[in-house]
């Protein structure tokens, strides 16, 4: 069934490009009002590194990318994300569906944002909102 999980990997794609950008944080329980702000910083900062990296003249190409990923890796939880753009469709697909989603996704997520993040110029990132996620997370929303 490669066909379907290429439909269904496109399928999350897309949904992440529609959400915009979101990364859980990790809170206490319920995150109160300061640990929204925290969790809003956290996101503020961890952005303004990735456009540095991004239009940091002495990187190019692979080690760009690399740099990317140990943001993201860093910033984001993008196994959750992962799962949570799955959505549905994570009941259809087979364990083994599910692994290769899991190693693939990140590698997807940093080339394409990559490049589409390189051809923003001075754009910066908006954060909307943080709200929190049942008791340990708070999910930050932003758009470009």
């Amino acid at each position: 069934m490669p066909n379907r999980f290429a439909s269904i990997a496109r399928l999350a794609v897309l949904a992440a490009a529609l959400l915009g950008l979101a990364a859980a944080v990790p809170a206490q329980a319920q995150a109160p009002a300061a640990e929204q702000a925290a969790a809003k910083a956290f996101i503020d900062e961890l952005s303004q590194r990735a456009f540095a990296a991004l239009r940091d003249p002495e990187l190019q190409g692979d080690a760009q990318r690399q740099r990317f990923r140990e943001l993201l890796r860093e910033g984001v939880a993008i196994d959750y994300v992962g799962q949570i753009l799955l959505g549905r469709f994570r009941r259809d697909a087979t364990p083994e569906q599910l692994a290769e989603y899991k190693e693939i996704f990140p590698e997807y997520i940093i080339r394409i944002y990559t490049g589409r993040l390189l051809q923003i110029g001075d754009e910066q990132l908006e954060i909307l909102n943080a709200l929190p996620q049942g008791q340990r997370d708070v999910m930050v929303r932003t758009q470009l």
